[in-house]
């Protein structure tokens, strides 16, 4: 309830390949924040979809 996540997988992944980038995230053995090259909150979403459109970045995170 106060600790909830979603995971959501790209087009291409099943839950197999799902969970076993969950264990290497939970393993440290994938460092996801250089992954991530932008963070937004609500407010900046149309600026979030204008980067995307031009395939600016790599991942985003969107945060209420």
């Amino acid at each position: 309830y106060y600790n909830e996540m979603d995971i959501l997988g790209t087009f291409g992944s099943t839950l197999g390949t799902t969970q076993r980038a969950v264990t290497l995230l939970q393993n440290d053995r994938i460092n996801a924040s250089q992954l991530v090259t932008e963070e937004y909150n609500l407010s900046q979403l149309p600026q979030a979809f204008d980067q995307m459109e031009r395939r600016d970045g790599l991942k985003k995170i969107i945060t209420p």
